[in-house]
Parts: C-alpha cells; sequence; structure tokens
C-alpha cells in the first residue's frame, strides 16, 4: 500500500517517463538488497550490467527533462518547481527500493518453513 501511495505522489509530481524509468530501478536495488540482505554472490558480469542500466536510466531522465515553457495549465505548473521534482524523484525511488525489498524478503520467506 505504502508503494502505491508513493508511486501516485511521484505521479503527482513528475512526468510518467521520468517516474516510470525511476521505478524501474527496482532491480539494481534487488540486487544490491539480495547481496546485503541474504548474501547473495554479485558476479563482475552482473556488477556491470548495473552499472550500465543505472547509467541508461539517469541518461534517459536527463534526457526527459520537462521545459517550463511547455506547461499549458496553470495547475500544473507547481510540479515544475524543482522541489516537487525532486519529491518526486524520492518517492518514485522510495517505492522502487520497497518494490524491491519485498521481492528480496519474499525469497526469503520461501525457505522458511512455519510448520
Amino acid at each position: 500500500m505504502t508503494g502505491l501511495v508513493l508511486v501516485v505522489t511521484a505521479l503527482s509530481h513528475l512526468p510518467m517517463s521520468i517516474c516510470m524509468v525511476i521505478f524501474q530501478t527496482s532491480p539494481f536495488w534487488a540486487t544490491l538488497l539480495a547481496f546485503l540482505l541474504l548474501g547473495s554472490p554479485i558476479t563482475r558480469a552482473e556488477i556491470a550490467a548495473m552499472v550500465a542500466c543505472f547509467g541508461a536510466v539517469v541518461s534517459i531522465a536527463l534526457q526527459s527533462q520537462p521545459s517550463t515553457s511547455s506547461v499549458s495549465d496553470p495547475s500544473q505548473e507547481s510540479s515544475g518547481s524543482s522541489s516537487g521534482i525532486l519529491i518526486g524523484a524520492l518517492c518514485a525511488a522510495l517505492a522502487a527500493l520497497l518494490v524491491a525489498l519485498n521481492g528480496v524478503m519474499s525469497t526469503k520467506m520461501a525457505s522458511v518453513h512455519f510448520s
């Protein structure tokens, strides 16, 4: 539920394209969390892939910056402020982190027997 609230909050402050690019970093966070919490090994190829994917996410996010002159609806002008963009980006990143944590903890719970 918290993740959904964060995504909706992010979407109210960011364009959907940027929000979804940030949100789709959850596999990156899942790999890091699995390493930190479960001790899963990370190969050099996985590290290289994570760096490449993270670089691509940053590149896409930087290219997708909306211009403030294209905003025609006055109610949308507040979403273009730098503080609004920061709030939206943080909400999207936190939602991605929570989705990753859910996946890692689900993997951990799969090995627990409740009998």
